[in-house]
């Protein structure tokens, strides 16, 4: 979830601001012209400037979402406020040069009233980013609630598991116990202490330390296959346990049921608008028993990814004659 005043660039956010445009342009044309043969014409011109200033706010916006807030003395309304009327009466002295320009007396006022009217939709933009902003405050309390429900019940679950394994290990293989025991501390800490998130590099060592124990009891019949950029950011926030439950799901449901030897794929990579995709592959196991303790913990993760990031991130779920495929995409939002 996104703190108060902290306004990502979003895709969507982009399309609607360019929607407002063309909306804007068509309503000025409609008040700025008498006769219909002449609406078509003022339209593709009041679209090209409403557009143009939109193109403009985007980057702008893109360039804020980039460096942290902190560099930036004020806040992203007030910005707006300054630079949006400031867009239009540079775009208005451009527009004077060429074959558009009014004439003679008409010159001032057109200015002052395109530089007026700028400061108008600066005004409404302004306004709605608040109205905004407030019922996100407001929905982020609720789904901070939310998300400790739903990350207490990782925990039963989580907990079971993770000592069920502890308990052959100690039996079978004493000398090899230790390391299984601070891993398992590390990921019991994790699950039990009801925090909503933490960093990637946290995340894939808590995966590193599941797999760690998960060796220890299957042995030869789990391999696991990283594939991992050298650019992965590892401070990329994250809800924590969404990477780790995947794999888990991956090792219980396909390959401990496997009869053969079976490779577990984990790949990061990077994909477009700032968005990193994570895909956990596993072979399909023998017989394919559906797991409504499987679909309960994906169900979760599905809804701590509405919670956190509204729908900026999903879980895909695939499969094909031999392999069951998890892919989760989430924007890159550092931590601080």
């Amino acid at each position: 979830m996104q703190a108060s005043g902290d306004w990502p660039f979003t895709l969507r956010g982009a399309l609607l601001l360019f929607f407002f445009a063309l909306l804007v342009s068509l309503l000025t044309s409609l008040v700025a012209t008498s006769r219909s043969e002449d609406w078509l014409n003022v339209l593709a011109l009041h679209a090209l400037f409403c557009l143009w200033i939109a193109s403009a706010l985007i980057f702008f916006w893109w360039l804020v979402s980039r460096i942290k807030p902190a560099d930036w003395a004020l806040d992203l309304r007030v910005w707006l406020i300054v630079l949006l009327p400031v867009l239009v009466l540079v775009l208005s002295v451009l527009l004077m040069r060429s074959e558009f320009s009014p004439t003679g007396a008409f010159q001032g006022w057109w200015l002052f009233r395109n530089g007026l009217a700028g400061l108008v939709v600066a005004s409404l933009l302004v306004f709605y980013m608040t109205a905004q902003q407030q019922w996100r405050d407001r929905q982020a309390a609720e789904s901070e609630r939310r998300l400790d429900a739903l990350q207490a019940r990782i925990a039963p679950h989580f907990l079971f598991n993770t000592l069920n394994t502890l308990t052959e290990l100690v039996h079978e293989r004493p000398a090899e116990a230790e390391q299984a025991m601070l891993d398992m501390s590390d990921l019991l800490r994790t699950a039990l202490r009801g925090a909503s998130s933490h960093t990637l590099e946290d995340e894939l060592e808590l995966v590193r330390g599941y797999l760690r124990i998960e060796a220890l009891r299957l042995g030869d019949r789990l391999q696991v296959d990283w594939s991992l950029p050298d650019d992965l950011p590892g401070n990329i926030a994250l809800p924590a346990l969404v990477i780790q439950p995947l794999v888990e799901n991956a090792i219980v449901h396909g390959i401990a049921r496997c009869s053969k030897p079976g490779i577990l794929k984990i790949r990061a990579e990077r994909r477009r608008f700032g968005r990193w995709r994570f895909v956990v592959e596993n072979p399909l196991p023998d017989a394919r028993a559906s797991s409504a303790e499987g679909s309960l913990a994906l169900d979760n993760i599905r809804q701590r990814l509405a919670l956190a990031y509204d729908d900026d991130a999903y879980l895909k779920l695939s499969a094909d004659k031999q392999w069951f495929r998890a892919e989760l995409t989430l924007p890159e939002r550092r931590s601080d």
